[in-house]
């Protein structure tokens, strides 16, 4: 087994991508699969895997190895957040922390706003931004809107060097 990523040429020989619906399909016969099956399989985070020659890959990244010809140097944001949709218009490259900017809320959290929360007496809000692995409180505020605001002057500064 190599540990060489798979090749641009070599990927189009064993697969087809559509750019329109982000499948990836068997140009080859496999086992249990016909010809132009849909490859891969959902992994337990939800994107899409797909074995190759020993390895395997998630498909975002495949599809974007197939549409450009080169592997990504950072990471594959998917921009409507949905993990399955590898869809080419759907995926852009993107820094550690853009990337974590692009997630959803959990349903449960006071705020909307990432990097904002209530604070432990539950009457104020705290800010706090992570920032190369630690995190680091901003303050506590009267309003939400007074933390949205300080998280988002201390983001501007730290990732316009970025």
């Amino acid at each position: 087994m190599t540990t060489d990523l798979i090749t641009q040429d070599r990927l189009k020989s064993l697969l087809t991508y559509s750019h329109d619906s982000g499948e990836f399909r068997w140009r080859i016969k496999r086992p249990r699969c016909t010809l132009g099956c849909v490859a891969g399989t959902p992994s337990y985070h939800g994107y899409i895997v797909i074995k190759l020659d020993d390895v395997s890959y998630k498909a975002h990244r495949l599809a974007w190895l197939y549409e450009t010809g080169v592997w990504p140097i950072a990471e594959i944001d998917h921009i409507n957040r949905v993990r399955n949709d590898n869809r080419f218009s759907n995926l852009r490259l993107a820094t550690r922390f853009s990337n974590c900017q692009n997630r959803v809320k959990p349903e449960n959290a006071h705020s909307k706003h990432i990097g904002v929360s209530r604070s432990f007496n539950g009457k104020r809000w705290r800010a706090y931004i992570d920032f190369n692995g630690k995190r680091r409180t901003l303050g506590v505020f009267d309003t939400e809107t007074q933390a949205l605001q300080a998280r988002k002057d201390v983001e501007s500064q730290l990732y316009a060097a970025t």
